[in-house]
């Protein structure tokens, strides 16, 4: 929430200069047509930076997404753990960007996404699947966060219908909420979101690790094996750089 701010902030003061600001959305923004045309030298960093940056003539666009970061993140934060949700969120937010970038071959390739909409509604769902039946407020009305959810994804959905049909875009990037939203719901609802994928990534290393030191001891026995029947000279010089480098871990 603080970094969207900042960069809000940052933003600000290129907005009277239409030249600065319309590349600095186009180079940080989630922009398709960039996909296509520099290819393969994708611009990646796109799908992280889109998501901290929001349009400077709508406060509102940031304020209801931090307003949705924080009442829905804190649930999910509070249930999986701060590196678990920062993992899921920022899923959210590749998935949403991915989702405009594929969408961008049928049109309206030129048009750059932004804001964390896709990583906030990504973040409601999974709070939907974990927690289907808490109360919510929908502006003055209650209702449970499935109901929730069933009113803002059709509402998104049916905006693109609309669009579609009239053959053009309202300027809101609905593939991006809507890649977002799958993302959330597939990855609680296949219980990903409870996986520590730090802690797995450190015990697969650790495997391999534990593999290649196994692998090493029992070449290092065989070569000693070699020396001793047939003499060091029998080594070929790969065989010595091994003994060599072995020789200086032991040190």
């Amino acid at each position: 929430m603080v970094i969207n701010a900042i960069v809000f902030l940052l933003m600000v003061p290129l907005s009277p200069n239409g030249d600065s600001m319309h590349a600095l959305v186009r180079w940080m923004g989630v922009t398709p047509n960039m996909w296509f045309l520099e290819a393969p030298f994708f611009p990646f960093w796109q799908l992280a930076s889109y998501g901290f940056m929001h349009d400077t003539s709508s406060l509102q666009h940031l304020l209801f997404n931090m307003l949705g970061l924080y009442f829905f993140g804190t649930m999910v934060e509070r249930a999986v753990g701060a590196k678990r949700f920062a993992i899921a969120y920022f899923g959210a937010m590749f998935a949403g960007g991915l989702a405009h970038v594929i969408t961008g071959w049928f049109g309206h390739g030129s048009i750059p996404a932004l804001g964390a909409s896709g990583a906030v509604l990504g973040v409601l769902l999974m709070a939907a699947v974990m927690q289907p039946n808490a109360r919510v407020i929908f502006i003055i009305f209650p209702m449970t966060l499935k109901t929730l959810v069933m009113i803002v994804v059709g509402m998104d959905a049916f905006a693109l219908l609309v669009a579609f049909r009239d053959g053009g875009s309202d300027g809101v990037a609905h593939w991006v909420h809507l890649g977002g939203a799958a993302f959330g719901y597939f990855w609680a609802r296949k219980g990903l979101i409870h996986v520590d994928w730090s802690d797995r990534w450190q015990r697969k290393r650790q495997v391999v690790h534990q593999a290649k030191e196994q692998d090493a001891a029992l070449h290092m026995d065989e070569l000693l094996i070699k020396i001793q029947k047939e003499g060091i000279s029998s080594l070929s010089d790969k065989e010595r750089a091994f003994l060599k480098k072995m020789s200086e871990r032991g040190k």
